[in-house]
């Protein structure tokens, strides 16, 4: 999958994510108010500065499901599970809310 010619406009990029970002595709059918690029939707880890860190996936505005408390070790293996195609079911079944 090709990154999209932009980013979402709600951010340019958490400060704390060292580069950890990437763009799924949305399950068929999943509104994330609205999509990035039509179908996709953006997932980053990042620090919480508490020692906690959250993993996060957000549409294109001001829809997203984030999971918070996790550590860096437990951060990285959900973010790297994450399906591509992502749906809301999957976050939500792991914890996620709405953020």
């Amino acid at each position: 999958m090709t990154t999209p010619a932009r980013r979402p406009q709600w951010t340019t990029r958490p400060a704390r994510t060292r580069g950890r970002e990437k763009y799924l595709g949305a399950v068929v059918g999943e509104d994330w108010y609205p999509n990035v690029n039509e179908n996709l939707v953006c997932a980053f880890i990042t620090s919480l500065g508490d020692g906690s860190w959250r993993v996060a996936a957000w549409g294109d505005d001001d829809f997203g499901l984030e999971k918070d408390g996790l550590t860096e070790a437990e951060a990285l293996v959900l973010f790297d599970s994450m399906p591509d195609p992502l749906s809301q079911a999957w976050c939500e079944q792991r914890g996620f809310r709405q953020g």
